[in-house]
């Protein structure tokens, strides 16, 4: 007995409705077992109560770790997930194409991927919320691990402790953070008028994960650096935890033992980071 607006006031807990009416109406859709429309609501709304998130092919540890978490507080906000699996480059930039275009979210979290410059202006210049996790731009808002200098500090506490030979194992380098990270390791190097050579750098650009930071990858690497025979580096700084795992496996069959053979340390840099780095002494 009463018009689709005063069902619409009750539902959605407005003001502009009697306390009579309200209850009234809420008894008859429990009677009836009505339930909105969630397509509906969110059209009339202009709100979607849905977060998008383009991630690199998320089968790797950390990956599914911030997924996890991501999750986690999306639900405690009563948002649903949309999740974008990127396995080649030009698959980026056609969902961020799809989400400014078909506007069937609410906001994008882009994680450890880049943004162009064209890209990012558009996200700017729509005023669409956009937060870039594990990566920046300039003029857009981001969450980031400190990823230059905590390879810089991990590099130079292998240096500081008289290692010349000092070899790394990155990410590939079309991520982001692995980028970054071989960035500071460079630094460190310069700094103490040592060398960068191309044989102690291994980008696990071989790895089939997206960004190459995986077991399997560390211990491909780390074998490839024991099979330098007598010019292999002393010091290694494996540049993620789960990397680390694969490199040890490798030391180990080589019939090195850690620590006695192969002095192991993992160390925190920086406790905001919440990011590990993994130098291994050889």
């Amino acid at each position: 007995g009463v018009g689709i607006g005063t069902v619409s006031r009750a539902i959605n807990n407005s003001s502009h409705i009697t306390e009579e009416t309200k209850v009234r109406v809420m008894n008859t859709i429990k009677a009836l077992d009505y339930q909105p429309h969630a397509v509906a609501q969110s059209l009339a709304r202009k709100k979607t109560n849905t977060i998008a998130c383009i991630i690199p092919f998320f089968t790797g540890y950390f990956f599914m770790e911030m997924l996890q978490g991501i999750q986690h507080k999306v639900t405690e906000y009563k948002y649903d997930l949309i999740l974008y699996s990127v396995d080649m480059p030009e698959q980026k930039e056609t969902f961020l194409q799809r989400v400014l275009e078909e506007r069937r979210v609410d906001g994008l979290l882009l994680v450890s991927l880049d943004i162009t410059k064209a890209r990012a202006e558009k996200f700017r210049q729509s005023n669409f919320p956009i937060v870039l996790v594990d990566s920046n731009y300039p003029e857009l808002d981001a969450i980031s691990v400190e990823n230059l200098e905590g390879a810089y500090l991990a590099t130079k506490h292998l240096i500081d402790l008289g290692y010349e030979k000092v070899a790394m194992i990155g990410g590939q380098l079309k991520s982001f953070p692995a980028k970054v990270r071989l960035d500071g390791y460079k630094k460190a190097l310069h700094e103490n008028d040592l060398p960068f050579e191309d044989h102690y750098f291994v980008a696990c650009d071989f790895a089939d994960e997206a960004d190459g930071f995986n077991k399997e990858a560390g211990y491909t690497a780390m074998k490839q650096l024991l099979g330098l025979g007598a010019d292999r580096p002393r010091a290694v700084f494996v540049s993620s935890d789960i990397q680390a795992i694969g490199a040890m496996q490798a030391i180990r069959e080589q019939g090195l033992r850690i620590p006695q053979d192969v002095r192991s340390e993992e160390r925190r840099v920086g406790e905001e980071c919440r990011s590990r780095w993994s130098p291994y002494h050889l």
